[in-house]
């Protein structure tokens, strides 16, 4: 079973659990949600964004992953309270700062066990400050990121104090140290594939800054009953609209896109990698992957355009993505799993479209001109890297 984290402070007030360039995320006591709060208007606007497509991620997924056999999970959007709504005259307070903003409410995304944030601080935090990683409270707070597009650099234990306090709070997993636990990255890479195809040619958005972590799943946990709108009822509201008011539904619950469990997900065959009890500690029943944040994703029609802004986004979010050419050759298996399996699952979706909708199909919707941007992109990275180098040895 997973276990909950402290939902409040001893003085009543919300827990802070996060923080990103978009706003704060804050426990709701005594339920399964967690508070998302704009850090300001500008980010209010990208708030809104969120729910409106986190509300289409979740229909346009459930319609397709058992089609498509998408292993991933995504924690759906409960409603948005806007900065002026009466709910901030009884719940302001309970916030440890003036938080008055937008919220966008979502299910909570629980924290690993507790096994796996002790074989982390065991594997990863230098000797003589592992027991102070283990108090430390922040780190009950623990994701962790999958990075199939990152090693971390080779260099010396010494033992010294980290320059920052050891935290695994959106801890990132590179894949040298998904190696040395034991964790097969293929198919992680094959889920952020299939996750990406409909993204883009499902819901025609780019993914920019859409996030892939570990976490746990809710079991058995009861929640309070919130009003939630289909896509269709929030695009006909004025933005940043609070959906409080009025009759409530039944409690949300996050949507399993899955075909099999998270457990199905073992040690990569003729891998000899120890201990042996890291690579089961990621394979509870309770452990999932999940896919969050979308606030920064945009709807984008034309298919050329919308491949362009996908490739971008490829390389201006964080590392999850298996890059092609990889800097270590050994790598770029993962690159071809991904190619392949967004590939087919793309090609599927629109002959799925296409029987919905029975219209001719668009073919200008080919979705080689991702795969041909995203390689384009990166020669033109690795071009750069190449001239720097050059001239920096120059100067030497």
């Amino acid at each position: 079973m997973a276990e909950t984290t402290t939902n409040t402070t001893s003085d009543g007030k919300y827990l802070g659990i996060g923080a990103g360039t978009c706003g704060a995320v804050f426990q709701q006591s005594g339920t399964g949600t967690r508070l998302k709060v704009a850090v300001s208007d500008f980010w209010a606007e990208q708030l809104w964004n969120e729910y409106q497509v986190l509300t289409k991620v979740t229909r346009e997924f459930g319609k397709v992953a058992w089609l498509c056999e998408i292993d991933l999970r995504v924690s759906p959007a409960k409603g948005y309270i806007g900065r002026a709504d009466a709910w901030w005259l009884e719940h302001g307070s309970r916030f440890p700062m003036d938080a008055r903003q937008d919220v966008l409410a979502l299910e909570r995304i629980l924290p690993l066990p507790r096994g796996i944030r002790d074989l982390l601080v065991d594997r990863y935090c230098p000797e003589g400050f592992r027991e102070e990683a283990r108090q430390f409270r922040a780190n009950e707070d623990c994701l962790a990121r999958v990075y199939l597009g990152k090693r971390r650099p080779r260099r010396q234990e010494d033992g010294r104090r980290p320059a920052e306090r050891f935290s695994l709070r959106n801890f990132n997993l590179c894949v040298d140290q998904m190696e040395e636990l034991g964790i097969d990255p293929v198919p992680y890479a094959l889920t952020m594939a299939k996750a990406s195809a409909v993204v883009h040619w499902r819901l025609k958005c780019d993914a920019r800054d859409i996030e892939f972590v570990l976490g746990s799943s809710p079991v058995g946990e009861g929640d309070e009953a919130w009003q939630v709108l289909n896509p269709d009822e929030i695009a006909k509201l004025p933005a940043r609209s609070s959906t409080l008011s009025g009759a409530v539904t039944s409690p949300v619950h996050s949507v399993g896109l899955t075909a099999a469990p998270m457990s199905s997900m073992g040690r990569r065959e003729g891998q000899q990698f120890e201990p042996v009890e890291a690579w089961h500690a990621f394979r509870q029943p309770t452990v999932s992957f999940w896919m969050l944040d979308f606030n920064q994703v945009k709807q984008i029609e034309d298919p050329a355009a919308r491949a362009e802004s996908a490739a971008d986004a490829f390389f201006v979010n964080d590392p999850y993505f298996p890059k092609p050419l990889p800097e270590q050759p050994s790598d770029e298996h993962l690159w071809t799993t991904f190619k392949t399996a967004y590939l087919k699952t793309s090609k599927l979706l629109l002959a799925l479209g296409e029987f919905e909708t029975e219209e001719l199909p668009n073919w200008g919707e080919d979705p080689e001109l991702f795969i041909t941007k995203v390689l384009e992109k990166r020669k033109e990275r690795l071009g750069k890297v190449r001239e720097a180098e050059a001239r920096l040895a120059g100067q030497a």
